[in-house]
């Protein structure tokens, strides 16, 4: 099997946990907020996939913890998880930090959201 052939077979599975607010909120709705986190699992998927191809039995969690600043933008932004492949926490979170988020009405709120991933799809 060549290398493009074995990019093209691998797939993972993405599964989005339930957010949780722990700061400010009252700033924002989590389920709007998990909503557009929803929408990025694509990009996610493929942080997640590329590891994978070094390691196809790579499995397990995130957990990514992130603050919306007063702009709307996620100012701070952690990921943990997964030590083995330290590449996918971090490219969760540069997806993170470039999403537009609405602003918070009542100023900056702090999110937490679970990432579980396994291989296969």
């Amino acid at each position: 099997m060549t290398e493009t052939d074995r990019a093209r077979a691998v797939r993972g599975n993405v599964s989005l946990g339930r957010g949780e607010a722990t700061g400010g909120a009252d700033a924002m709705d989590v389920a709007r907020v998990e909503s557009l986190m929803r929408g990025q699992l694509g990009g996610i998927t493929s942080c997640y996939e590329r590891a994978l191809r070094n390691n196809l039995t790579l499995s397990g969690r995130v957990d990514v913890r992130f603050t919306l600043s007063d702009s709307g933008r996620a100012s701070v932004v952690e990921a943990r998880g997964m030590p083995e492949a330290p590449e996918v926490g971090s490219c969760i979170a540069s997806a993170i930090r470039r999403l537009a988020f609405p602003q918070p009405a009542g100023g900056a709120g702090a999110f937490t959201f679970p990432f579980t991933f396994a291989p296969g799809g």
